[in-house]
């Protein structure tokens, strides 16, 4: 969106909070997706990606576990999805950069094994 490349402290004026805090996940800036959104977007092709191929026993060939890199809000959104916590809890998840946080899809459905995990990462 018109954000893109800018940094928060221009953005984020007294109205903008405002306007966040009114409309939550469905808030979205200038030309850009909401979190709503992005969970929608992200969760289909989830779905689709993968779900689909366990749910129907359709092997991906030589796979068994898949990388998916992202941004921050892009693992919020699917954390929010997989888990259906209330919109307040997307904005509460902390995600670090290049942070490991780990879903699990079984015949029952998804499952968190991991979220924001950065041990990984030199102290």
């Amino acid at each position: 969106g018109d954000w893109a490349g800018k940094r928060r402290d221009e953005m984020y004026t007294p109205e903008v909070m405002r306007r966040m805090g009114e409309l939550g996940i469905d808030f979205a800036p200038p030309n850009g997706e909401s979190i709503r959104m992005v969970e929608r977007r992200a969760s289909a092709w989830l779905e689709k990606t993968v779900a689909w191929h366990i749910h129907h026993d359709v092997a991906l060939p030589g796979v068994s576990h898949i990388a998916i890199v992202t941004h921050d809000i892009t693992t919020k959104a699917l954390l929010h999805y997989v888990l259906g916590t209330s919109d307040r809890m997307a904005w509460r998840v902390l995600i670090s950069n290049t942070s490991i946080s780990r879903l699990r899809y079984t015949p029952r459905g998804w499952f968190v094994e991991t979220i924001n995990d950065t041990a990984h990462l030199p102290l």
